[in-house]
């Protein structure tokens, strides 16, 4: 079987756990079972000001796959994180500028390349960079820690802030301490898409939706 026709997660066939029509309208590089360990939301979170729209739950089966594409350089799965949503956010967020949440420079030097725009790159929407970090502080570890380390941003120096819309990007909200640092430095930038969203956000009354695919567009 074709590399192109295998998940790239388990490396078996990307038909496994597929219905009938997912297999002729699916485009995914993710099998049908892999898929379904990702856990959609559709609840909004408020953070004061800002809305918050997150795609699936932060657990272990996302942090694992997140763990690999950024700490083990794995860029083939780039674009897994999106992709049963990719067509429906760039309609929805066609008139955004996005402002990726800045990492520490240790962190790009290490990688190679920097994360956040990446991840958000399939939309094909514009990506502005408006923030640095103040200091090299990697965020980690406790709650306090993260919140010390959204401290160190700062609205980069002479950098023109583009008319229009603005939309907040991260990889996951786990405090909210980062993207409310954000938002007070551009109050206008309302609004924040996120990969995965921490469970303390989510309400009691949430239940798991049925797996997603993604559709092919007739874009």
């Amino acid at each position: 079987m074709p590399a192109a026709e295998r998940c790239l997660w388990c490396g078996g066939p990307l038909l496994n756990g597929c219905t009938i029509p997912e297999m002729m309208f699916a485009d995914d590089s993710l099998c049908g079972v892999c898929r379904s360990q990702l856990t959609p939301v559709s609840h909004p979170v408020k953070l004061g000001g800002l809305t918050v729209r997150g795609l699936v739950v932060y657990d272990e089966a996302f942090m694992k796959m997140l763990v690999q594409y950024k700490e083990c350089m794995d860029e083939a799965l780039q674009d897994v994180f999106l992709q049963p949503w990719r067509d429906r956010l760039r309609r929805r967020y066609r008139h955004f500028t996005l402002v990726p949440m800045p990492s520490s420079r240790t962190k790009r030097e290490k990688r190679g390349f920097d994360t956040i725009p990446q991840l958000f790159s399939g939309l094909r929407l514009p990506i502005v960079e408006l923030l640095e970090k103040t200091e090299d502080y990697v965020q980690q570890g406790s709650a306090f820690q993260r919140q010390q380390a959204a401290s160190h941003i700062r609205l980069i120096p002479g950098a023109p802030i583009p008319d229009g819309k603005l939309l907040l990007i991260d990889d996951v909200l786990t405090t909210g301490s980062t993207l409310n640092a954000a938002h007070a430095l551009l109050p206008a930038a309302d609004q924040a898409l996120v990969l995965a969203v921490n469970q303390r956000f989510l309400p009691p009354s949430f239940a798991p939706f049925r797996k997603l695919r993604c559709q092919k567009s007739a874009e």
